[in-house]
């Protein structure tokens, strides 16, 4: 498991926010909740998926009122359709389920991705961390 909210990810992530201007936060695999107090200082949205209810009672609890934080409980391959269809910027998805739910939630990132075109906007980073993959879009700039 990884943990995008220290060094030396937090540093990427950090750089990526401003570089890209990242508004958004998409989690999969909520687990303790542990990732949401940064995220939350850090995004204008954070949306957070998790498929176990009791994991996502605990975060909750850990956590207290975040305002800018959404929990969706569920399949993160399944969620994340209807998360990507609500984006209203660019976002960091930070893959973090795992039994792998993270190549299904990839796969429909990518095929939800033709619909931010006619939005002007596009995923700025993927980040897995069961494959320590990162993928990146760049967003796209109003012409």
């Amino acid at each position: 498991m990884g943990n995008i909210h220290i060094p030396p990810l937090s540093i990427l992530a950090e750089r990526l926010i401003a570089d890209c201007g990242l508004t958004e936060f998409v989690e999969t695999g909520t687990f303790q909740g542990s990732t949401l107090p940064w995220a939350s200082s850090r995004f204008r949205r954070v949306r957070t998926i998790e498929i176990r209810a009791d994991y996502q009672e605990q975060a909750r609890q850990r956590v207290g009122n975040l305002p800018n934080v959404e929990f969706l409980l569920g399949d993160s391959g399944v969620v994340l359709r209807e998360v990507c269809q609500t984006l209203a910027g660019p976002a960091l998805f930070w893959l973090d389920a795992h039994a792998g739910a993270d190549s299904l939630a990839r796969t429909t990132i990518v095929r939800c991705s033709a619909k931010w075109t006619q939005w002007s906007i596009r995923p700025s980073i993927i980040a897995s961390s069961l494959t320590t993959r990162v993928l990146f879009w760049r967003p796209l700039r109003p012409f």
